[in-house]
């Protein structure tokens, strides 16, 4: 009997597996549409990588937000946000990039606020409970 056990405790797997490096964990930014229309997005510099931009509308009219690249492709947008109400984008950052962010109420864009990205954030391999 114990000479079974020892036999079954050696059969492991001999396969050695690399992990994937994880890509980093999602970056929550706030981005503030004001009374005059104007933005304003917290942190204004950022990494690379997964972000979610918490949108909150504090005008009198709807609204609706754009992020586009610094040379006017627009990325990502919303639908009318209505007044004193909030709503959420998702996007994947790039590397030494500028993103401009604007909010226009029927069709007529407002002040803008600029994101500035640089390197890559690290990824979420030592970060606990990450999925």
């Amino acid at each position: 009997m114990a000479l079974s056990a020892a036999a079954l405790s050696g059969c492991g797997a001999a396969a050695h597996y690399v992990n994937k490096p994880r890509r980093p964990l999602p970056l929550n930014l706030t981005v503030y549409i004001g009374s005059t229309g104007a933005v304003s997005v917290s942190p204004g510099t950022v990494g690379a990588g997964p972000a979610v931009f918490f949108v909150t509308n504090q005008a009198a009219r709807a609204e609706s937000l754009r992020i586009a690249a610094a040379g006017g492709q627009v990325l990502a947008s919303t639908g009318p946000i209505n007044p004193q109400a909030a709503t959420r984008v998702g996007l994947d950052l790039d590397a030494s990039r500028t993103y401009v962010l604007s909010a226009s109420a029927g069709g007529a864009a407002g002040p803008s606020a600029q994101l500035h990205v640089g390197a890559a954030r690290p990824g979420a391999e030592s970060t606990l409970l990450a999925p």
